[in-house]
């Protein structure tokens, strides 16, 4: 907006971008694909023996689909869906697709988000663990898994992975 003031005359002229250039597009995962990616990791992690629960959010964190396994304990809903959130929102900014290298990544260098220093105090859903890899094509961010319950972050890290494999037939995703 441009405000030219003549005298006593106020004239406001409104520079609009025309048409399509102002629009945003975006892929976004299928919930039907979310669905097949957890309940391949949960059962991934079933035949290991580990009673987990798995999320999978979108590329802005929010949750697309969330179930807990047989026999997970309750705190694994919630981690499994700070792991995805993580995964997603900080995978991309810090260059890694798991949740361990980030969490690697924020211990070697102590910096947070960018370059900001990591909070004294908890910042919300961001759990910097193993069990959280970020979904992505070669072009574009889709979201996150993550997965909780198993006996280390790192198997929950191997049946997010294996999750992520089960689509890989119908989206071929990066770094799977």
């Amino acid at each position: 907006m441009v405000t030219i003031a003549l005298g006593a005359v106020v004239t406001t002229v409104w520079a609009e971008p025309s048409g399509l250039e102002t629009l945003h597009s975006e892929h976004r995962l299928p919930s039907k694909l979310a669905a097949k990616i957890a309940a391949a990791a949960i059962e991934s992690c079933s035949q290991q023996g580990a009673h987990v629960s798995a999320t999978v959010v979108d590329q802005h964190g929010l949750p697309i689909v969330q179930l807990q396994g047989d026999g997970a304990a309750p705190h694994t809903w919630n981690l499994s869906f700070q792991k995805a959130y993580t995964a997603a929102a900080l995978g991309p900014l810090q260059g890694v697709n798991t949740t361990s290298a980030v969490a690697k990544k924020l211990r070697a260098s102590l910096q947070g988000v960018g370059e900001m220093a990591l909070p004294t105090s908890s910042v919300a859903y961001i759990t910097p663990i193993a069990g959280g890899m970020v979904i992505e094509t070669d072009h574009d961010i889709l979201g996150g898994i993550g997965v909780s319950g198993a006996k280390s972050g790192s198997q929950d890290e191997l049946c997010a992975a294996t999750g992520l494999q089960s689509i890989q037939n119908e989206i071929p995703l990066k770094g799977v």
